[in-house]
Parts: C-alpha cells; structure tokens; sequence
C-alpha cells in the first residue's frame, strides 16, 4: 500500500491554479462542511487556497494479532476520493472559560465549540503548518542495480535544445526506475505544550492518556478569514480557514504519550515523474 494517497481535490486545485481558472468547492469536499465551520461561506470566484493546514485521526489503523501474541497496528489506506479522515480527533479541547491565548491561537485553525458527556469544550481540529523554511528544490533519481542514486537537477542548454530519438516500428518505451522528482519538504511540529494538549484531548475524549494516538494525517489546503465566536455571551475576533480541503492524506502511527517532549516530522509534498528510455523491441522474442 501507499504511505500517501493524494486526492482528487488536491490535483483539482493544482490543474485549476495552473490554467488561472477560478476554484469551484463543490458539495461535500470541505472540511468546514463536515465539522459545520463556515459551512454556509460564500466562496465567490477569487480564492486562492494554499496547502497549510493539517488535520489528523486514530482511524487510520486497525490492530491483529501477530506471533507471538504481539498486537500489530495494521494501516487502513484512504482512497483518492476520500474526503474526509476516518476519524477526525480535536487538537485541543478547553473550558469555555480557559481558551487559547490569541498567540496560542494563532497556530490552530478550525475552531468550533462541541459537548462532551454534558461538558462544554472550545475545540480546534487544524494545525497551521510551518512553511518559513521550506525549500522546493528538482532532483535526478537513478536505480544503480537496485541502489536508487538522488542527484540534485539543474537544467542545461541541452534541456532547452532537445534533440529527438529516432523512432521505428520495432521501438518501445519502457519503465527504468530513473525518475524525477520535485521535492518540498514541509515540517509537522507539535511543540511540548501542544502535546500535552493533544493528549488532554483524548484523556476527556477516551478517558485514558494513553489513546493519544495519531494513524492517520490530512495534509489541506484552504485560506484565512476574519470570524467571530461568541463564547459565554462574548464574541471572540480570530483567524478561521474556509475552503479546506485534505490534498493528500498520510499513513503513519504515533502514540503522542512518548513523545512528550514534543514532535517534529517531515514530509514530501512534492511530485515524480517518471523517466522513459526508448528502446528497441528484440525481433528474436516476436
């Protein structure tokens, strides 16, 4: 199976920003939708969503019984057309009279207040990612016998002057495991106290600290607006996300309670396209 899945949302988004065509939501594909977070926003024709969010789950995995009775988390893959995370877990969960800071705010989006066993909670669902030091750079990737070689890609004159191969009747392409690839690298960080507030989540959700298990990541795209939520009879000014849509979901598996020091994690948001070798097809097999 696949570690990450994009979806068709994403390479909507992409294809529609590409051409400079204006960016349709359609029913039943946002997440504001599913948590009833500016569901009901006009989306009007100028919008420009940026992969920066991420939202994340324990739905992504499933547990068997392997040798030795040693239970084994067994991942659960999403499809291309998934929406939406199997289980959707909130960030953090505060009293209506112990919210987030407007600093503390600032790194959480898909903010909405919910009950749990008759309690009020202010609950946000999506992380803001750290884009400051991303870098999106090309590379060469080549398999040596087996042993894959990353170089990085600088075009030359040559890229600019291509010249064509010949073809004949007799040619084929085939697949040769050389590829290219674009690379963006972009930085999940859960500092300490965002850990400890995770793991309070699911310690009032689940009743035990130790469900703080996160298998499996949305990786959104969406954009800021100004909203206001009124708590206890008080409206709150703050930075919401409409249009947030999982570009491509992540297969993983963290139990959070080990990581208490805080968790940092990369992954590739890039692309690959694969190198063709043209060849000729050998007449003695024909």
């Amino acid at each position: 199976m696949e570690n990450v899945q994009r979806t068709v949302y994403g390479a909507y988004i992409q294809t529609a920003k590409m051409l400079g065509q204006p960016i349709i939501y359609p029913e039943y594909t946002t997440l504001n939708e599913s948590l009833g977070i500016l569901n009901n926003y006009n989306y009007g024709t100028n919008t420009n969503p940026i992969l920066q969010y991420a939202v994340f789950g324990n739905g992504g995995a499933t547990f068997q019984q392997g040798a030795g009775g040693i239970e084994e988390p067994v991942p659960i893959q999403h499809l291309a057309t998934d929406a939406n995370l199997y289980n959707m877990l909130p960030l953090v969960l505060r009293t209506l009279d112990n919210d987030l800071t407007q600093e503390e705010m600032s790194s959480y989006r898909l903010k909405k207040i919910i009950t749990i066993n008759g309690v009020q909670y202010i609950a946000y669902y999506g992380l803001v990612l750290n884009l400051s030091n991303l870098a999106i750079n090309m590379y060469n990737v080549t398999n040596n016998n087996g042993t894959q070689i990353t170089q990085l890609f600088t075009p030359n004159i040559n890229n600019l002057n291509p010249q064509p191969q010949e073809l004949t009747s007799l040619s084929i392409n085939s697949v040769t495991g050389d590829y290219v690839n674009v690379s963006a690298l972009v930085q999940l960080i859960f500092n300490q106290q965002q850990v400890s507030d995770f793991i309070n989540a699911c310690n009032i959700l689940y009743g035990s600290q130790y469900s703080a298990i996160i298998s499996e990541i949305g990786i959104c795209s969406g954009f800021d607006v100004p909203n206001t939520i009124s708590i206890n009879g008080n409206d709150t000014s703050y930075t919401e996300a409409a249009g947030v849509q999982i570009n491509a979901f992540v297969n993983t598996f963290y139990v959070m309670y080990y990581s208490q020091n805080g968790l940092n994690v990369t992954y590739n948001v890039g692309a690959s396209e694969p190198l063709m070798l043209l060849s000729p097809v050998n007449s003695a097999s024909n």
